[in-house]
């Protein structure tokens, strides 16, 4: 009988020693993941950010000058111009605005932009004005599960989408309150079929250590994302 016992735990705790394997593996990949964006985005915002402002002022100062061709210099300026906006999207992509300052500004900035991509989005917010700096890497991941749960929620042509995003923290935990409305109720809750759902809530848990609670209020969804929450922000 403990031989019986013996084999049957045995790959039991190996089983609990892989899990465990597994989420320090994931953890450390999005961590390395994470970080290079950062130093990408760093390197876009120091350096060629300021080589594109010396050339800017070379061309603007070039106005001045009597062999300079007024065109194609007005030409130049339009293309330095340009390649600045698009810098700034890839910076953005790289490293979304605020998220190494403070998560509530860099979710802020982040419905901001959904509210561009989709005008008749109605957007509720209640962000603390005030926050404890968490890792890069702890709050790019809640950033990261937000967009991902709005793509998926957004895009199902939802008529009259109402979307509620409430960040709160006690001495122990955080908890980022996703609620989504549409008078639509079929169309919106056809949403819970998507598969990618499922990955947005095992990634989360997986790459935070955290908890992830769904539940139907009514006509309404609702998410509630759970992480440890502390100063230094370690995973």
């Amino acid at each position: 009988m403990l031989i019986m016992s013996g084999a049957i735990i045995a790959p039991v705790l190996w089983h609990f020693v892989w899990m465990h394997r597994k989420k320090k593996a994931l953890q450390w990949w999005f961590q390395q993941q994470s970080l290079q964006l950062w130093h990408e985005s760093e390197r876009i915002r120091n350096d060629i950010f300021q080589e594109m402002f010396v050339i800017r002022r070379y061309f603007e100062s070039s106005f001045h000058s009597n062999d300079a061709d007024p065109n194609d210099l007005q030409d130049c300026l339009d293309r330095v111009e340009r390649l600045q906006k698009s810098l700034g999207i890839l910076n953005h992509q790289l490293c979304p605005a605020y998220v190494e300052e403070s998560l509530p500004l860099a979710i802020q900035s982040l419905l901001n932009e959904w509210r561009l991509t989709l005008p008749k989005l109605q957007i509720e917010t209640e962000l603390p004005t005030e926050w404890n700096l968490e890792s890069f890497e702890r709050s790019y991941t809640i950033l990261t599960t937000l967009d991902e749960l709005l793509k998926i929620v957004l895009s199902t042509s939802l008529a009259n989408p109402y979307l509620s995003v409430n960040l709160q923290a006690n001495h122990y935990w955080a908890n980022l309150v996703v609620r989504v409305h549409d008078p639509d109720t079929l169309k919106l809750f056809s949403i819970l079929k998507v598969r990618e759902l499922t990955y947005v809530y095992q990634s989360f848990r997986w790459l935070t250590s955290g908890r992830c609670f769904f539940q139907k209020d009514g006509s309404d969804l609702v998410w509630c994302f759970r992480w440890r929450f502390d100063a230094s922000g370690k995973l």
